[in-house]
Order: structure tokens, then C-alpha cells, then sequence
């Protein structure tokens, strides 16, 4: 049985609120709730060429079934696909078929598929809806949430971007039985990291004492782990919808180091998962977090421990310190001002702070990260 999260996004008088459908089946209803928002829409799935093949074509005939006309368009799987070259052609594409205002688009797959759907729904005709269909964990916890989409560009990752809410997300956990290891420590990343910075310490406690039960894809702890991150950070991007009240960014903890590691990685024509690029992220920002912020040490070692726990490695790779600072001062996320750069850090589970880290501080820890990996 499927689970409903109702979430909420703006001030009161021009609130944007959709339901988020979550656990094993909840594609069953997915044409019905579609019908029920867009009953005359003409429909264009977006999904790469890997996801196609399965559930592309999976909701691509629960919505023919429930008479809609509906067509797909498909990219090569991969970060590389997040330019303006796709965008362009899936903007032709809509424009070549006649799609309008009344019409939908609707995202089959990961957080990449998410992006670039976000990113062509709220620009073609100054903005369309779109629902989303994500099939895998770190799109259920973190990329089906909050509204944003981007793309890459030479110089970092996600430096062009825009904000639009879905209408409807469908969160079915089978999905997840057809994803690699990787693809699934991408998601428990990303978990980690909202269990972090949580309201609740609660959050990191339950995770910590239900992480077997996780990893064996125990249907309920699943659902469960995939509910509670949806809500924390709904309960946030809530508060911020666009990213400019100084709420939303806590969910950048581990995410300006994270990027910089994936830029450096795209530069070089390669790719991290984005999984273990955010564990690194988290376990650099925590032992940053003990010199700017006091945050104990033993927090630390739980930290890392969880990690452990769900068998996220560590980069085995030789990185360049100047090449990991200069990709942190372009991020997007680092509010760079003169010597210093902007970070989330945590002064204890539960309790993040957003601050900006003086240069001379950053780069002994680049430093001491880099000589750790070596």
C-alpha cells in the first residue's frame, strides 16, 4: 500500500501544494491521478535511453490505457546529458508537436532526468507542469523534491538553473529492485545527509538503528527512510521555495566539496557517483565542522560510522588541492566572498550552520583530505 505526503511550497495567498505518492505499487494509481489534474493533456515523457526501455515504456502504457496520447523523448544516460544541447532539442521537439500551456511532461527516472524535465517544463512557453516518476533512491530522497532544475556547464555542475514545482511525484519503491549497488548507496548518501541536518536528531537515530533493515530492502524501514527524507526537506524548501531566505541551503551540507569533486571529475571527461562524491562531501564538512564550529569529535566518528555502515566507500584517486578549491569558489552554492567561502556545517547532529570558512582554514583541510586519499 502506497503512502500520500501532501507538500506545501511558498507563502499562504500563492501557496503551490502537490501529493507525493510513496511505496511498493504506488504506480498503480499513477494514470488516475494524472487524469484527475490533467484529464485533456497531450503527454511527453522524458527519460534516458537506459530507463526507457523499462518503466518508460511502463507509464508510458498506464497513461494510454487511460486514453491520454502521449509520446517519449530519451537521451543518453549520464551527466554529460545535462546541456544545453538536449534542451534544445527536447524544446524543439515540444514545439514541433504542437505542445502548449495545457499540456504535461512527465520525468521517468533519476535525478539527472528530473533536472533537465524541471528545467524544459519551466521554460518552454514560460512554463508547463510536469510530474515526476523517480526510479531511483536518490531521486525518491532528495532530486523529486523542491522544484529545482539545471545543467552544466564547463565550469561547474548545476551553474544554470531555474525553479519549478512538480505537480505530482509517484514514488514506487519497486523501482529500486532493478538498480546496481552504486545507485543504491547514492541514495543512502543522501539520506545520511538529511538525517544530519534534520530538525530532529530523531531522523540520524532511527537511520542508525534501522540501517540493516535498509540495506536488506525491508519494504517498511524503505518506505519509511524515503517518507521521512521527503518530509524534512519538504518541510524546508517550505520555508524557501526559491533558495534566498537562508533556510533551503542547509541542505547543502556536503554538497559544495561534493560538487567541486564531480566538476573535477566532468572536466577530466569522467564521473563520480554522485553518492559517493556527497559522503566524501559530508565526512570533509564534518571535520571542518570541529575547528569553525565545536562540533565534537565523537560526532564524527558516528558519522562516519554510519557511512561505514552502509558500505559508502572512499575515493581512491590522486586530487589536485588547487583544482578542489578553485571548483568550490565557481560552485553556485559558495557565496564566495573575497578570501572566504560559504559552507553548511554542523555544530551537532541536528544543528547545522551556514558560514563562510576563510581561505587559510579551507585549503589546510583540502590539504589534509587530499594527503588522506593519496
Amino acid at each position: 500500500m502506497s503512502n500520500i505526503i501532501k507538500l506545501g511550497f511558498g507563502m499562504v495567498e500563492t501557496a503551490l501544494s502537490y501529493n507525493a505518492h510513496v511505496g511498493r505499487g504506488a504506480l498503480s494509481n499513477f494514470a488516475d491521478e494524472i487524469k484527475s489534474l490533467k484529464p485533456k493533456a497531450k503527454i511527453l515523457i522524458i527519460c534516458d535511453k537506459k530507463v526507457e526501455p523499462i518503466y518508460g515504456e511502463i507509464v508510458q502504457n498506464k497513461l494510454e490505457d487511460a486514453d491520454f496520447l502521449v509520446e517519449t523523448y530519451s537521451f543518453k544516460e549520464g551527466e554529460y546529458s545535462k546541456c544545453l544541447d538536449v534542451i534544445d532539442d527536447i524544446w524543439t521537439n515540444l514545439s514541433q508537436r504542437g505542445y502548449n500551456r495545457g499540456d504535461l511532461i512527465v520525468a521517468v527516472g533519476g535525478g539527472v532526468v528530473s533536472d533537465i524535465a524541471c528545467f524544459v517544463s519551466a521554460t518552454y512557453m514560460r512554463g508547463i507542469d510536469f510530474a515526476i516518476v523517480p526510479t531511483t533512491l536518490l531521486s525518491m530522497v532528495d532530486a523529486c523534491i523542491g522544484g529545482k532544475g539545471a545543467i552544466n556547464m564547463p565550469q561547474g555542475k548545476n551553474l544554470i538553473g531555474v525553479f519549478h514545482q512538480p505537480i505530482y511525484v509517484c514514488a514506487d519503491t519497486r523501482c529500486l529492485n532493478t538498480l546496481a549497488p552504486a545507485q543504491i548507496q547514492n541514495g543512502y548518501a543522501e539520506l545520511i545527509k538529511t538525517s544530519l541536518i534534520a530538525k530532529r536528531r530523531s531522523f540520524f537515530e532511527w537511520l542508525r538503528d534501522n540501517a540493516q533493515s535498509i540495506l536488506d530492502s525491508d519494504e517498511v524501514a524503505l518506505t519509511n527512510a524515503i517518507k521521512l527524507s521527503m518530509e524534512e526537506k519538504g518541510r524546508l524548501v517550505s520555508f524557501d521555495p526559491y533558495d534566498n531566505q537562508g533556510v533551503r541551503e542547509i541542505l547543502n551540507f556536503g554538497h559544495t566539496f561534493a560538487h567541486a569533486l564531480e566538476a573535477i571529475y566532468l572536466s577530466k571527461k569522467s564521473q563520480i557517483d554522485h553518492g559517493l562524491a556527497v559522503a566524501e562531501g559530508i565526512r570533509f564538512a564534518s571535520r571542518l565542522s570541529v575547528q569553525v564550529c565545536g562540533l565534537d569529535i565523537e560526532v564524527v566518528k558516528q558519522i562516519d560510522k554510519l557511512l561505514d555502515r552502509f558500505n559508502i566507500g572512499q575515493i581512491q584517486d590522486k586530487l589536485e588541492e588547487e583544482a578542489i578549491y578553485n571548483f568550490m569558489k565557481i560552485d553556485k552554492k559558495s557565496k564566495n566572498l573575497d578570501s572566504m567561502i560559504h559552507f553548511v556545517l554542523l555544530r551537532d547532529i541536528g544543528n547545522p550552520l551556514a558560514c563562510n570558512v576563510d581561505e587559510d582554514v579551507l585549503r589546510e583541510h583540502i590539504s589534509a583530505f587530499c594527503r588522506s586519499r593519496a
